[in-house]
């Protein structure tokens, strides 16, 4: 019996997680490069602007205050990855993975986002004003009280997002679907929301209607519906 007790004690250790482990890994500065091995890795308050980090794999990475302002993230592996309050002030994304990444309260001001995968992404409180989003997935994506001032989303997909509280003024939504999101009490003056996808969407007390909706829609007492 007590063989058996000691080998499945061993089995029990080599099939645990290593998450915990990897969760408190010191920085690997020799991998801060292309296609470096990062994930894990604890860059907390760290300064690595301008750096060239493409198709590196950061997740699960704690980058929380973070200055990554400037450095190019083109395809990088950032799912899971703690990046709120951190700076991406112009940061390059095109195509990254930042899949249930938290963005809390980041500075993404001018960020290329452009065809980056959000999905369930966490951007709460977040700065995306003029960033360029254009063919993103941010499919249940968490954006209550984010800056989407003059941003770009064209052809992004937002179907089921939280958009509540957010400041749209000013951003090109043309081909963006916005199926079951939630945007009560956007701000959406200046929008031009006539080619969005709107079945099922939740619009109420927004502030500011729209200048154009898609054909049956109407916007009254501050709340978006189709007639």
């Amino acid at each position: 019996m007590k063989k058996i007790l000691i080998l499945f004690g061993l089995v029990s250790l080599v099939i645990k997680p290593t998450i915990s482990i990897a969760d408190h890994l010191k920085p690997n500065n020799k991998e801060l490069k292309p296609l470096g091995k990062l994930a894990h890795n604890n860059f907390k308050n760290s300064i690595l602007v301008g750096l060239d980090l493409s198709t590196a794999d950061l997740s699960n990475a704690n980058l929380s205050g973070a200055n990554l302002s400037n450095a190019n993230l083109t395809g990088a592996f950032l799912n899971l990855a703690n990046l709120s309050e951190s700076n991406l002030n112009s940061t390059i994304m095109f195509r990254s993975n930042l899949s249930s990444a938290n963005l809390n309260g980041a500075d993404l001001r001018g960020a290329d986002l452009r065809g980056g995968y959000l999905l369930l992404a966490s951007l709460k409180g977040a700065d995306l004003s003029g960033t360029d989003l254009r063919g993103s997935f941010l499919f249940r994506a968490n954006l209550s009280g984010a800056n989407l001032s003059n941003a770009n989303l064209t052809g992004a997909k937002l179907s089921g997002a939280n958009l509540s509280n957010t400041n749209l003024t000013g951003a090109k939504l043309s081909g963006a679907n916005l199926s079951k999101a939630n945007i009560n009490y956007a701000n959406l003056n200046g929008v031009d929301m006539s080619k969005v996808i709107l079945q099922g969407v939740t619009a109420k007390k927004i502030l500011n209607c729209p200048d154009l909706l898609p054909r049956g829609w109407v916007c009254e007492k501050n709340t978006l519906f189709q007639r």
